[in-house]
């Protein structure tokens, strides 16, 4: 901390909030013998995420630094870390990779620091056209194990990602997820007599909330992926309205105050985007007053936020 020019006083306060730790068991109403704690942070600790940032902030500039010419990069989110790098074909990917992996090992030797390699994943994306063939024989070397490239669609922070970037595995798991919620929530409304205004609170938290995750990485108009959505919202209408199959869906929609696949779609877009704005630039400013319109015209309506200079 101090060599990444935290203030004195913070960097005293992480130090007096890591000494003298004591841990105490308690099993039955009885408490054993406190014992000291000589490393780590109380479990659900807040601050535990953000010291863990800290710490491993040394691992991606030290690696960066030796594999410069291998273009590496360092991503990470809270414990879990990535290495991108890219190349010509898998195998100068694979060396590519190995050479992080190594750098990763010495750093974690240094600094008293595991990563687990049965949690190591590996991915391998290839652009259009090219040769998978060489993606299913290889494998990259981590300490003494060798980790093959996953020849399904590798899900990391949350969204499934295919070796081409299409993200087609990732709509088809939120729906069939998104699905399955809807199910349980017919099932609450029939089996235990759940009125449909609880339903309809559930549903927008469980079953919309699911079918539209990950939609801002993807979403620019696709009827087919929108007409996916409309199904399941369809189906919302017609049982919180309680018409009949052969009522008009647009009159189910406008009855149960359901809005449809498109708008939500771009209503997603529209907050991400937003939230792009608003985060902070490396000097500590803040985005919203240097985006201007040419960012923001795959927004629909985002004109009507900003306003005329």
């Amino acid at each position: 901390m101090e060599e990444m020019g935290f203030e004195a006083d913070l960097v005293r306060w992480v130090e007096s909030f890591m000494e003298d730790q004591k841990v105490i068991m308690s099993m039955d109403r009885k408490a054993g013998d406190s014992m000291d704690v000589e490393m780590g942070v109380p479990q659900g600790s807040l601050v535990l995420p953000v010291l863990c940032v800290i710490y491993l902030s040394g691992l991606f500039d030290q690696v960066e630094d030796e594999v410069t010419e291998c273009g590496s990069e360092g991503i990470s989110f809270v414990d879990d870390v990535a290495w991108v790098v890219e190349g010509e074909d898998g195998g100068e990917c694979t060396q590519r990779l190995e050479r992080c992996a190594a750098g990763t090992t010495i750093w974690a030797k240094k600094n008293a620091c595991q990563f687990d390699i049965e949690k190591t994943q590996a991915m391998l994306f290839i652009g259009r056209g090219k040769n998978q063939e060489p993606k299913m024989n290889a494998g990259v070397g981590v300490r003494n194990y060798d980790v093959s490239y996953n020849t399904e669609a590798t899900r990391w922070l949350g969204v499934w990602l295919d070796d081409m970037h299409t993200l087609n595995d990732h709509t088809k798991k939120t729906l069939a997820k998104a699905r399955r919620a809807q199910n349980r929530v017919r099932s609450l409304m029939m089996k235990k007599g759940l009125s449909s205004e609880r339903c309809k609170g559930i549903d927008v938290a469980e079953v919309q909330a699911v079918a539209l995750d990950g939609s801002e990485l993807w979403w620019h108009g696709q009827k087919n992926r929108a007409q996916e959505v409309q199904v399941l919202l369809n189906e919302r209408g017609r049982r919180l309205t309680r018409f009949f199959r052969t009522t008009p869906q647009e009159a189910k929609m406008n009855d149960a105050s359901l809005r449809p696949a498109v708008a939500l779609h771009n209503n997603r877009v529209r907050q991400y985007k937003l939230r792009q704005m608003m985060m902070r630039d490396a000097q500590g400013g803040w985005r919203m007053f240097e985006v201007r319109r040419n960012v923001l015209q795959g927004a629909e309506g985002i004109d009507e936020l900003i306003p005329e200079d």
